[in-house]
């Protein structure tokens, strides 16, 4: 009969060890009232059985003692257990409150004026001019490595080159290019500052010729369609790094955050561990909400972060997105999104539609970051 109690009583404890829904005070009181009844039960059986052979009731007091000893030891131990689990999983709560409260504190003055002024400059420098500029520097510099007349200019004086050459051609260029000098990045327009330039010939007729006509003649003006993830993310990583002295502390904490949301109690808890993310989302902005995204998608120090933020629908449940364009997400408006329909889909895909990714998986890191650049890359999401 002990062996029965005690065999009820392991399956029991297994039970509320293993209850991935279950946040400690449930099972906490399931013990209280399913125990005392298996108990009860388990020693009706034996009393029957004793009755039911006739056993002398003496027998009874030899083996009542240690009989209430082990059943008190049992629940003892029982709720010793269930006492420890459940300071535990408060704990982490408690950590985790205290952290996202944080997280909130960290948010100053300085630090919200940091992030609209990186904001601003990605929508600088992620212009269709500018973009536009970038494919152009880079083919040239790319042919002039195979021309001996050019294979004298550097890099930067490609650079300031073109820009003379733009300048100088501003309708010329505008019509043809479709590329508006005046967004251009300052980024680059400021080191033709104070300088005195002259464009040489050959670099003249390099571009207004063979650029053009080999590359460019049938140009379809820059849009979402046609960029390529290779070629935005790493005006995005220097963006970023430009603004991590003031951004660096926020992005790490935020981090931190969510390693704890995919660990220990939350790990096995999916409601609260959504609860949790959800709290932790209503701390922010929708800049900082934009930030978070960029930084953990687009950027080489925020990798890390964009792997183990798959599956948690920090940006969005599924049902939060829609193929209608017209229709703005849940969290994020549209008009804020850069990349439109590319980002909402790297936001549905990768961060609502898969699974948790356990902390640490460098593999999990490399296939996400595939995934990112396939889906950014794919026109038929």
């Amino acid at each position: 009969m002990i062996i029965i109690i005690l065999l009820l009583t392991i399956i029991f404890l297994y039970y509320i060890a293993f209850d991935k829904n279950t946040y400690g005070i449930k099972s906490f009181i399931s013990l209280l009232i399913i125990m005392p009844l298996l108990i009860l039960i388990s020693c009706s059986i034996y009393l029957f059985y004793l009755l039911n052979n006739n056993i002398p009731v003496s027998i009874l007091k030899d083996i009542s003692a240690p009989l209430i000893s082990i059943i008190g030891l049992i629940i003892t131990s029982s709720i010793a257990y269930i006492t420890i689990i459940f300071n535990k999983n408060k704990a982490e709560i408690d950590l985790v409150m205290s952290m996202i409260k944080f997280q909130n504190e960290l948010i100053d003055e300085k630090t919200q004026e940091s992030a609209e002024n990186l904001l601003l400059r990605l929508h600088e420098e992620l212009h269709d001019s500018n973009l536009m500029f970038i494919r152009i520097l880079n083919q040239v510099k790319n042919l002039i490595k195979d021309m001996t007349t050019l294979e004298d200019l550097k890099d930067r004086e490609i650079e300031l080159q073109l820009l003379k050459l733009i300048e100088n051609n501003k309708k010329d260029f505008k019509e043809k290019w479709k590329i508006n000098y005046n967004n251009i990045s300052d980024k680059y327009k400021n080191k033709l500052s104070g300088k005195s330039i002259v464009v040489r010939e050959d670099f003249r007729i390099l571009v207004e010729n063979d650029i053009y006509k080999k590359f460019y003649s049938n140009h379809i003006a820059i849009n979402e369609k046609n960029l390529k993830y290779d070629e935005v993310a790493p005006i995005i990583n220097d963006a970023f790094e430009l603004h991590y002295p003031e951004l660096g502390h926020f992005f790490k904490h935020f981090h931190r955050i969510i390693r704890l949301l995919i660990q220990g109690h939350f790990k096995k808890n999916e409601k609260l561990r959504k609860e949790m993310t959800g709290i932790l989302r209503a701390q922010f902005s929708e800049d900082f909400l934009l930030i978070l995204y960029y930084n953990a998608v687009y950027t080489y120090r925020g990798y890390g972060l964009g792997n183990i933020l798959q599956g948690l629908s920090f940006f969005g449940d599924t049902s939060d997105f829609t193929t209608n364009p017209q229709i703005d997400l849940q969290h994020i408006s549209n008009k804020s999104l850069i990349f439109g329909t590319k980002d909402k889909n790297i936001m549905r895909l990768i961060f609502s539609e898969r699974n948790i990714v356990p902390v640490n998986n460098k593999e999990k890191l490399s296939n996400f970051i595939i995934e990112v650049k396939k889906i950014f890359d794919n026109h038929d999401h």
